[in-house]
């Protein structure tokens, strides 16, 4: 128990370092989206000086000044919008390279445990997944999103009631996400599950395609992945079709408000409240404060795909194989072992152990017993619970010392 214990500690905290590494660059990711942000408020003022400042006087030297500093502005901003994306790109590679081969060890793995191959594969495509929303809009959005206040505050400074109806844009666009997390999340999920199930059809299939041609079994098998592949393009297009007219409808009000910013400010205009640049001002600065919420709409079934994918990939450093060897070495068992354990074990408990003990399975051992591969996994780490074996080299052990590995290979 002690060494199980060890284990489980070890494999909670290599998943704890997973993303514990990543938390500085990600903080640093933050500043700098703070910065962009910041620079992109570089239209609105060039605008509001432009109009206000630069016309009224027909000062040629002042309207060359302030072009030449937004230019400056401009060429920053994009230059820290490289680095971010590079950042990013280079975040995913690394991710790549550390969990890559431990996915594959887990995926080499899984079929012993009754898996197939297809669900084995999706670790590594979880990898995939997560390298590729690194460099996606989606994560830019989110990176985004909580430098919101800033362009909220200068619209309101430019007048309260732009301020107010751009806030009121923001919160519906906002409620719109949720709206769009609570009914995209199942169809999602649905839909990733539908994707493996048909993929383990095929590979199926592919596997056993000498046999299904020789029993006569070929049209059958394809009807089976049809289905399968039915079932997941309804579900694919119903996800699609969410997301899609959230975004639509996102993009829509966006263009709305944006409109009515330049409505009202020319309302504030005519009765001598507001200039004529901060008009220009308020509708560049509330379409960007606007932009991340829309964006991170029209990506939501990419950051929900990342989101469940990276999910997994904590599970799968939980579940390396090669981590009880590096952190709780097998311990040789005691020939000690009396009758008195051994009768705790019941005869279907001795012969899950005895066969794991000469190398079948869990599926292999449910197909000899007449059992489920989940069932036989359960009784296994039942009886193993009771012995206090925590890896198959000790059942092994305590299977010859019980003289389990001599005579007929137990079977129902």
């Amino acid at each position: 128990m002690r060494s199980r214990d060890q284990k489980k500690l070890a494999q909670q905290r290599c998943a704890e370092q997973l993303t514990r590494s990543f938390r500085a660059p990600f903080f640093f990711l933050f500043g700098m989206s703070g910065i962009i942000n910041i620079l992109a408020l570089t239209g609105s003022f060039y605008m509001l000086q432009v109009y206000d400042r630069a016309l009224p006087s027909g000062s040629l030297p002042t309207l060359i000044g302030l072009s030449i500093l937004a230019i400056g502005l401009y060429l920053a901003q994009g230059l820290f919008d490289v680095l971010r994306s590079q950042i990013l790109v280079r975040l995913g590679a690394q991710l790549d390279r550390r969990v890559a081969p431990l996915a594959q060890r887990v995926g080499i793995d899984m079929p012993r445990f009754g898996f197939s191959t297809a669900e084995a594969m999706e670790r590594g495509r979880d990898v995939d997944t997560v390298r590729g929303f690194l460099g996606s809009p989606g994560l830019v959005a989110l990176f985004d999103l909580p430098w919101v206040p800033v362009f909220l505050v200068f619209v309101y400074i430019l007048h309260p009631y732009l301020g107010a109806l751009t806030v009121a844009g923001a919160v519906v666009l906002a409620l719109l996400t949720v709206l769009a997390e609570l009914l995209t999340r199942r169809w999602t999920a649905a839909t990733q599950q539908a994707v493996v199930a048909r993929n383990a059809i095929a590979d199926s299939n592919a596997r056993s395609a000498d046999v299904l041609k020789a029993m006569g079994f070929a049209d059958r098998a394809v009807d089976r992945y049809r289905r399968a592949n039915d079932e997941h393009l309804e579900l694919q297009t119903r996800t699609t079709d969410v997301s899609g007219t959230f975004g639509a409808v996102s993009r829509v009000l966006r263009m709305i408000l944006q409109s009515a910013v330049l409505g009202l400010g020319a309302y504030l205009v005519i009765g001598g409240e507001l200039s004529a640049g901060a008009i220009i001002a308020a509708s560049i600065t509330s379409a960007r404060a606007l932009a991340p919420i829309d964006q991170a709409i029209g990506n939501w079934k990419v950051i929900l795909a990342a989101r469940t994918a990276f999910r997994r990939l904590k599970e799968t450093v939980v579940l390396d194989p090669a981590l009880p060897e590096r952190t709780a070495p097998h311990r040789r068992l005691s020939s000690s072992v009396d009758e008195q354990v051994c009768s705790t074990l019941n005869e279907r408990e001795k012969d899950i152990l005895r066969l794991v003990a000469f190398g079948f399975t869990s599926k292999e051992i449910a197909d000899r017993l007449a059992a489920t591969p989940k069932t036989v996994e359960t009784q296994k780490a039942r009886a193993c619970t009771k012995l206090g074996l925590a890896s198959r080299a000790q059942i092994v052990q305590f299977a010859i010392l019980q003289g389990w590995l001599y005579g007929e290979i137990p079977v129902r």
